[in-house]
């Protein structure tokens, strides 16, 4: 079966199971802007995180494609997970997209690529050639904006494509950068061509309502040869207000085991009322202190929160396997900030120094998204009274029409755990106290490892691999314990890959030779490398490599199976 014909059968197949879903009134309404202005070359759309930027995205990506007036769809966004998450969306609505390009050019099992950023800063020309005069997306766009070697880098990637959409919650930069393919007004200010804001979101019931609870208490630390000791709401200088947030965020002090505890009874509260799966965040600084943040939750709760790290190879793994468990807590670094959708999270703990408005908005965006058929949908974001998370809760806040307010007890018998060095040496937390809290009004992915598991779950119960759709169709039924799910080609490609490489190495074991000789045998069938293989030829070879080991690891002067061209 030729490449062409084996990605016409999937496609008539996925056809009947895929395909647009309702567009909701503000998706509609966007989309008759984005008609009205003409199908402008440069278009961004400002929607509040959970709104369903991306069903709106995917639409009119679906819509070009159809109409031909683009022959490929490029999905850029700032993170390997969000770029899995844009992977999967693009297949449920008949997109076939891959996340990685062989060579210059895309494969015609694809209609387009969901990328990171860097992936495209790093080669700009290639995407140029592959991808550059298709419909190209841009999430969260103000990511574009990391400096002029990154706007040149886009510029050069997607400055002739047929449409740049750019997409954003937050469409603005701390540091004041311009983004590409924006427009500004005369004072530096974005315009959007299409806002969709929180209030809005909330009157149409497509978010739900997040409640800040701000906690004071008293710090004590140590930092520039002095002992200093403040309460939130004092006036401090910049640095000392920064020691004071860091003092009250450290474990081993009174005040987080004290507001963990608060969050966690509101979690366990949540899940006694209706919502049994509800889930909790926390935004920590970096991996040593989400480490120790995890160990103090271990000891509140009594059990070990999920943890996804930057830098972490396994975070998107850890993050889709949270998002479709049970598990009450995940703690995060860098990580769980924008975009990843996981809409069982109800609770979230800022335990963060970064005290921008711009990541104050993506950490609240991750509470916001609505489950369907739940009756009570408020979240809670649990915060130190820093005077900076005030203004940025407040500026949401206005948002919404009441405020309630709401003492918080104190609690005593609090955990401790030790102590941690510092980056800066002559800052030391001495320790932290919690006050009273107040309550203000405001505002299935399938991880590699389990899709892994599936193939070799195919493999061992003896299904048929000569045929690629049926053994395609078993694997998904495998992933999901016999219930029919379906996969993205390229996750159904990276499984047969992974089990090849299995059941070559048995091969090799059993047999001496090397792997470069075993892939060399398989190359000789086909005249292309492993990565460049279809589904067809993937399956053909793990039947070839299972009749070497059938035949007790014959000779490799053996006569070889003959095969279709991929």
């Amino acid at each position: 079966m030729r490449e062409a014909d084996s990605h016409s059968i999937a496609g008539s197949r996925s056809q009947s199971v895929r395909g647009p879903a309702v567009l909701r009134p503000w998706q509609r309404e966007a989309v008759q802007c984005w008609d009205s202005a003409g199908r402008p070359a440069d278009y961004l759309a400002e929607a509040t995180p959970g709104a369903g930027k991306t069903h709106f995205a995917l639409h009119l990506a679906r819509r070009e494609l159809e109409s031909r007036a683009a022959g490929s769809v490029s999905l850029i966004c700032p993170t390997t997970h969000l770029r899995s998450q844009w992977q999967a969306a693009a297949h449920r609505a008949g997109i076939e997209v891959c996340t990685e390009i062989a060579g210059s050019y895309l494969d015609r099992a694809y209609q387009g690529a969901a990328l990171t950023y860097q992936q495209v800063v790093a080669e700009p020309s290639r995407y140029r050639r592959s991808l550059g005069g298709g419909f190209a997306v841009l999430d969260e766009c103000h990511h574009m904006g990391e400096g002029k070697s990154w706007a040149d880098a886009l510029n050069e990637a997607f400055g002739g494509a047929s449409h740049r959409l750019s997409l954003s919650g937050t469409a603005f930069r701390s540091d004041g950068c311009r983004i590409p393919f924006v427009r500004y007004d005369e004072n530096g200010v974005s315009i959007a061509d299409y806002r969709y804001g929180y209030a809005e979101a909330l009157r149409d019931c497509v978010v739900r309502p997040v409640y800040f609870v701000s906690f004071g208490g008293e710090t004590i630390w140590y930092r520039g040869g002095r002992k200093m000791q403040a309460e939130f709401g004092q006036a401090l200088s910049r640095e000392d207000a920064a020691a004071r947030l860091r003092t009250a965020l450290d474990p081993a002090g009174g005040w987080m085991a004290h507001v963990l505890r608060r969050a966690h009874q509101r979690l366990t509260s949540i899940r006694h009322h209706g919502h049994d799966d509800a889930g909790g965040l926390v935004v920590c600084m970096d991996q040593t202190h989400a480490r120790r943040v995890a160990e103090l939750l271990r000891r509140l709760t009594g059990s070990t929160p999920a943890m996804a790290l930057s830098d972490d190879p396994h975070a998107s793994a850890v993050i889709a396997e949270y998002a479709g468990g049970r598990k009450e807590w995940i703690v995060a670094v860098r990580q769980v900030s924008e975009g990843t959708d996981i809409p069982r999270l109800r609770v979230g703990l800022w335990a963060t120094n970064t005290t921008t408005e711009l990541f104050f908005r993506q950490v609240v965006g991750r509470l916001v998204r609505v489950v369907p058929g739940l009756l009570e949908q408020d979240a809670y974001l649990y915060l130190p009274a820093d005077p900076q998370l005030l203004r940025h809760a407040r500026s949401l806040a206005e948002e919404r029409s009441h405020s309630i307010p709401g003492p918080q007890g104190e609690e005593n018998d609090l955990p401790r755990v030790p102590a941690a060095p510092t980056t800066e040496p002559d800052f030391r937390a001495l320790g932290s106290t919690a006050g009273e809290g107040e309550v203000v009004a405001g505002s299935h992915v399938i991880a590699p490892a389990e899709l892994t598991r599936a193939v070799q779950i195919a493999g061992s119960c003896g299904l048929a691999l000569t045929d690629p759709l049926p053994f395609a169709l078993a694997l998904r039924e495998a992933a999901h314990g016999g219930a029919t799910c379906d996969l993205p080609v390229e996750a159904i490609r990276r499984g047969l890959r992974s089990f090849l490489s299995r059941r070559v190495r048995e091969f090799c074991a059993r047999s001496g030779s090397s792997h470069k000789e075993a892939y060399a045998r398989l190359k000789r069938q086909t005249g292309k490398p492993v990565s460049r293989l279809n589904e067809a030829a993937l399956c053909r070879h793990v039947q070839t490599v299972n009749g070497w080991i059938e035949r007790h690891c014959g000779s490799a002067s053996e006569p070889e199976q003959t095969a279709n061209s991929a």
